[in-house]
């Protein structure tokens, strides 16, 4: 159950990503061990999620809020494996 929480937690900060009326631009970090894993940029305007890796700075595009929690919980569980 532990996996369906995490993956839950992750879909939890998008959505707030979504429903904020702060600012236009919405940024989070999702790090593990104080390293930060990938960057995630919610644009009200287009409604468009961007994913960026911590480490080689790679850009991608999601439309789909729960295609980027699945992707953001693949490389956190990734990055757990590595040490």
């Amino acid at each position: 159950m532990k996996n369906a929480s995490e993956l839950t937690a992750i879909v939890q900060r998008l959505q707030a990503m979504q429903t904020s009326t702060d600012q236009p631009l919405q940024e989070r970090n999702f790090d593990l061990f104080g390293v930060n894993v990938v960057t995630v940029r919610y644009d009200q305007p287009s409604n468009l999620f961007v994913l960026a890796e911590g480490r080689n700075k790679s850009q991608f595009a999601f439309d789909d809020l729960d295609a980027l929690a699945i992707e953001i919980y693949e490389r956190l569980s990734e990055f757990k494996l590595s040490f």
